[in-house]
């Protein structure tokens, strides 16, 4: 703005401001490296910069200011805002509209990148955090207790409510099963009264649907119940945030070796009268039994089928037998390898005190088998990482891409504007070689021209 009106201000000299202009247009590049512009000439000589296709930056001799601050719904995300002069209202830059320049990739980053991985990592954390703990205190310790939690997360996050809001209420979460969360933020609308819709941000996905009536909370969605206290205003806007901190907030709750719950609370006895042709691979339970554990027979006949009667389901069956498949029974996986006999049978049932206790590892071989378990659509938990950092990892080879791709494109244009505005060494010279050859060729003519001269003069005499 200052260099306009140096330039406005010599707008009537006889020759142009050729150092204020090129100061311009190197401000005009420098300022390109932040955020992308467009440039309007004006007839007083001056030029006009806009951003974000039509933000004005700079309108002849008066410039605008352009500052980040904290989005209204989430203090983690960035906005940009436009000022128009010292004391104009400000207003928000669609940031889809910046185009480029290292503001809209520090924003992308910050806004998309950066959120992504975090949800992606918290949801690794998050689920491997609750599976193994579901597990655990499925387990006895060596005192014979029950397991408590393996891992835990400090605190679940609130949702975050937009600074516009004029009700009070406070909107909180519970996971119900973390095999069905999403690495996403979701956007939460109180449309009336206590009735909300919800917005995947991953997908733009609403819950329920647009066309239908919002939903009364408590809401259960993607294996989250989302809840609500205190009284809401109709409009009141939420982020909900569920995994942005949960890989940080991640915990070992166990402190003692006599502590870890390895020990399965069901034993299984093999019949004596059994042919010996089956052994018992594993036995640990899979699912809470409300009540406690009861007696459970499997008996296998002469086709190699098993029934199983139980105190909970009384009598089943047949079933196929697939060695090394798990038999579940009331909670209980048992897997036996081998080729069964006609009247082998095999008894779950609780422990006798501390029988076999520090012997039973059964819950162990439970928590070593959630390795292969399916958790995060169609990946085991073993592998949960690897989608995390392999999309890390795409992003960071996309953007280098891209960085080496508009470098060169800026290099070509530089290139372009320095051959058409800028001074050619080789060309100058080639110049400087062409007069000297003028004012040699002049001289040589003026030295004829005077010999011819003075030749005239003295036959005159």
């Amino acid at each position: 703005a200052s260099l306009n009106n140096a330039i406005i201000a010599r707008r009537g000299d006889t020759v142009e401001p050729l150092d204020l202009l090129d100061a311009r247009d190197r401000a005009i590049r420098e300022l390109n490296q932040f955020v992308q512009t467009s440039t309007v000439p004006d007839s007083d000589g001056s030029i006009s910069v806009f951003v974000a296709n039509s933000q004005p930056l700079v309108v002849g001799a008066r410039a605008s200011s352009l500052r980040v601050a904290p989005d209204d719904q989430d203090p983690l995300r960035l906005k940009l805002l436009v000022r128009q002069g010292t004391s104009g209202a400000e207003a928000e830059v669609n940031k889809e509209f910046l185009g480029g320049g290292e503001l809209d990739g520090v924003m992308k980053f910050i806004n998309e990148d950066l959120t992504d991985t975090q949800n992606k990592l918290g949801r690794l954390a998050m689920a491997t955090t609750l599976v193994f703990n579901q597990q655990h205190q499925l387990g006895l310790d060596l005192q014979g207790d029950t397991g408590t939690d393996f891992y835990g997360i400090s605190a679940l996050p609130a949702a975050l409510p937009d600074n516009t809001n004029g009700g009070a209420a406070t909107v909180t979460f519970t996971v119900d099963d973390p095999r069905q969360l999403v690495a996403t933020d979701y956007e939460l609308l109180f449309e009336n009264g206590a009735d909300l819709r919800v917005r995947r941000t991953a997908d733009g996905t609403f819950f329920p649907p647009i066309g239908n009536p919002p939903a009364t909370v408590p809401l259960s969605i993607d294996g989250i119940t989302i809840s609500s206290t205190g009284g809401s205003a109709v409009g009141d806007r939420f982020t909900l945030r569920p995994f942005a901190d949960a890989a940080r907030n991640m915990v070992v709750r166990i402190t003692a070796p006599e502590d870890l719950a390895v020990a399965s609370p069901v034993l299984v006895d093999e019949a004596t009268t059994n042919s010996g042709g089956l052994t018992i691979e594993g036995v640990y339970t899979v699912a809470p039994q409300p009540g406690g554990w009861t007696d459970a027979v499997v008996t296998f006949d002469a086709l190699g089928q098993y029934t199983v009667v139980s105190n909970v389901n009384g009598t089943t069956g047949p079933f196929v037998f697939e060695p090394g498949v798990p038999i579940v029974v009331d909670g209980v996986s048992l897997s036996l390898r081998g080729i069964p006999r006609n009247g082998d049978s095999f008894t779950l049932r609780p422990p006798n005190g501390d029988e076999s206790m520090r012997q039973n590892f059964g819950n162990a071989a439970a928590l070593l088998a959630l390795r292969d378990a399916d958790v995060f659509e169609g990946v085991t938990l073993a592998e949960g990482y690897v989608p995390v950092f392999s999309a890390l990892a795409s992003r960071v080879q996309t953007t280098r891409s891209a960085a080496e791709f508009t470098t060169e494109q800026s290099q070509a244009a530089e290139t372009a504007r320095a051959n058409k505005a800028g001074v050619n060494l080789d060309e100058e010279a080639a110049r400087l070689l062409q007069f000297q050859q003028a004012y040699q060729a002049s001289a040589k003519a003026l030295q004829v021209a005077q010999t011819t001269f003075d030749t005239l003069i003295n036959q005159l005499r």
